[in-house]
């Protein structure tokens, strides 16, 4: 008997899932606002806030009435974007990004990375920046000038600093954009790898067709 009380603890409390966690599975988060364009009816502000009637101009059986809204909102790289009439993505900060379709392939520097004496002359992109310490992308296509910012889900938004002639031939001859991403020796989180582990990475992504990505336009 003694044993039995607390093995029926357990098994009640694993029946019972927290109302977050359950707001989680049912993807209720009450931070998107998923009802600033739903219809609020006067009974619903009373059962919750009765303290408040008097505070608001609403009357017994009135529905306020939610304009629709006039964008989508969608998901890319884990960032919420709302994409309006013209197929513009616009996130938080008020930046409007323009979805292109790409090639993807991604490449690294050749010499080794673990000496932090090495600068950025052993490896500059077509722009100078230091291969071997920076993340970056490459683009031989008009559509995607030298200094352009753009969101590669997966790999971040970063600017356009290196171009190729591969990429240049993937533009001119076939018409399409592709895009290399630069796997440098450093790391985003200041580890060191070796030049075997940038390519491994490098290779593991080979060549990715007819990928959404964004690029910014403002």
């Amino acid at each position: 008997m003694r044993y039995f009380l607390p093995f029926l603890g357990i098994i009640l409390l694993s029946f019972w899932v927290s109302p977050d966690i359950q707001r989680e599975q049912n993807n209720d988060v009450v931070n998107d606002f998923d009802y600033e364009h739903v219809d609020i009816k006067y009974e619903e502000i009373k059962s919750e806030h009765p303290e408040k009637i008097k505070t608001i101009d609403i009357k017994e059986n009135e529905v306020v009435k939610q304009k629709p809204p006039r964008w989508r909102r969608v998901y890319y790289g884990n960032i919420m974007y709302a994409v309006d009439s013209n197929g513009l993505y616009h996130d938080r900060q008020g930046r409007v990004w323009k979805p292109i379709i790409v090639d993807t392939t991604a490449y690294t520097w050749t010499d080794d990375g673990y000496d932090p004496t090495i600068g950025a002359g052993d490896g500059k992109t077509a722009t100078g920046k230091d291969a071997i310490r920076t993340y970056g992308i490459a683009s031989g296509s008009p559509k995607v000038p030298m200094g352009s910012v753009v969101h590669v889900s997966g790999y971040g938004p970063f600017k356009v600093d290196d171009t190729g002639g591969r990429l240049k031939r993937d533009w001119r001859n076939k018409g399409i954009i592709t895009l290399d991403l630069r796997i440098p020796q450093l790391r985003y989180d200041g580890a060191w790898r070796s030049v075997k582990q940038s390519r491994v990475i490098a290779l593991k992504h080979g060549r990715r067709r007819n990928r959404l990505v964004l690029i910014l336009l403002k």
